[in-house]
């Protein structure tokens, strides 16, 4: 009820019309970072099935860029298979889930201890995130109709079990991005896909479980840290673009990958808080211009990299056959030296 009365009101959608872009992006770049790290992590615990997974993903983009991440997973599924890495297959369930009715009982505790803290988390740590991770790929999702449809669901899915429905961010990620789709206006497909097989899924539940168990666990890791990673790349790079904004966008970027969480609430809003409150100040003092400032120190072009402040000498007064050169302190052409 409470994320269809957000959907109605429209505040939620003014809200993240003020996120700039660069924090946006930053906020879904460290989302997804611990799912990336966690491809290079799993090298302690199976080097040679991670190896295998990441000479599949190379390979993949170089010949078939569209169905990389399939081939790895192909690829890393046979690894584990012939090296004897999978527990136990009579461990294996492959009983079909059906859904069953539950009688809804209201209860004011329950709606007060649960369902309000249930919204907030929703909204912080999922919708704001979803809506972060389109707005990321190009597209303007119509907000509040979202919130609309996915709240309105959850009242009539909810004695069936679904008890709350959001926008997605890490699914969102792999299928706006240009992985799933050359062209942005038909990459919905892969989202419809991705919701018939949800449903599937859903049906062989117990299995899908079950499968989880047995695998090794360095094959998910690695499976969902490099369909992540160009996600991650492209929106790291977006997010540090404009030099105004790059250290609210790291803030924000390190907020999001240290996973703090207070008051039951994760990083993901931590970060969009703490990345606003920063970005006004930085911005407001922007970059030091020498010109306006009058200050004789400023980076020189083509200098030496560990010099970041020189004394600028004129172009027209650089040269060595500049007859006044010998008339000017030594400490000036020591410095011109380090600076050119």
């Amino acid at each position: 009820m409470l994320l269809t009365l957000t959907g109605l009101t429209g505040w939620f959608e003014r809200l993240t019309r003020l996120v700039p872009d660069s924090l946006a992006n930053a906020l879904l770049a460290g989302i997804l970072f611990q799912f990336g790290l966690s491809a290079f992590s799993a090298l302690n615990e199976d080097t040679s099935l991670v190896a295998v997974m990441g000479l599949a993903f190379l390979a993949g983009r170089l010949w078939f860029a569209r169905y990389t991440i399939l081939g790895v997973l192909l690829a890393g599924g046979l690894w584990a298979g012939l090296c004897g890495s999978f527990g136990d297959m009579a461990q294996l369930n492959t009983s079909l889930t059906l859904p069953q009715a539950v009688r809804p009982a209201f209860s004011l505790p329950v709606l007060i201890g649960v369902g309000l803290p249930l919204y907030i988390v929703t909204m912080c740590s999922q919708n704001m995130p979803g809506v972060v991770t389109l707005r990321a790929a190009g597209y303007t999702p119509p907000v509040s109709a979202s919130l609309t449809v996915t709240g309105v669901a959850s009242l009539l899915l909810a004695p069936f079990g679904g008890f709350a429905f959001n926008l997605a961010a890490i699914t969102a990620a792999i299928c706006a991005g240009p992985e799933a789709d050359d062209g942005p206006k038909t990459r919905y497909l892969a989202s419809a896909s991705a919701g018939v097989l949800y449903c599937l899924v859903g049906l062989g539940g117990a299995t899908v479980i079950s499968l989880f168990l047995i695998a090794p666990k360095a094959l998910i890791a690695g499976v969902a840290g490099l369909a992540l990673l160009s996600t991650i790349g492209n929106s790291l790079s977006q997010a540090l673009q404009d030099a105004r904004g790059r250290e609210a966008a790291l803030i924000t970027f390190m907020t999001a990958v240290s996973g703090i969480s207070f008051f039951g609430i994760g990083a993901a809003f931590w970060a969009l808080l703490v990345g606003s409150g920063g970005e006004s100040p930085v911005q407001s003092s922007g970059p030091i211009d020498p010109q306006k400032t009058g200050s004789l120190y400023r980076p020189v072009p083509g200098g030496h990299e560990n010099t970041s402040l020189c004394l600028e000498i004129p172009a027209d007064k650089r040269s060595h056959r500049d007859k006044r050169t010998k008339y000017r302190p030594r400490i000036l052409r020591l410095l011109r030296k380090s600076c050119v």
